[in-house]
């Protein structure tokens, strides 16, 4: 194996003595295994966010139902009962 020397111009950082194709080829190899492990951790937060998701998604359904409502109710109202004015015909 081929001595650790050290950059120069980067003090601490080594050396690089591997092609990108032998690294890419590496971790390619260590992926699965990778997955493996990380999949026991990572599962119940995945999960969880796609509960939240799901959730999230409900509330802005809802949301839009109730807004539509709203909309319906406020249009539907005869001019002179609106609170804010902006439907209301000129007096003159």
């Amino acid at each position: 194996m081929a001595e650790n020397t050290s950059l120069d111009y980067e003090p601490g950082v080594l050396r690089v003595f591997q092609s990108k194709d032998e690294t890419k080829a590496f971790y390619n190899k260590i992926a699965k295994v990778y997955d493996l492990l990380a999949e026991h951790s990572e599962q119940p937060r995945r999960q969880s966010g796609i509960r939240k998701s799901q959730t999230f998604d409900g509330f802005l359904q809802e949301e839009q139902q109730h807004s539509k409502r709203e909309g319906d109710r406020i249009l539907n109202t005869p001019s002179d009962q609106t609170s804010s004015g902006l439907f209301r015909q000129p007096c003159c």
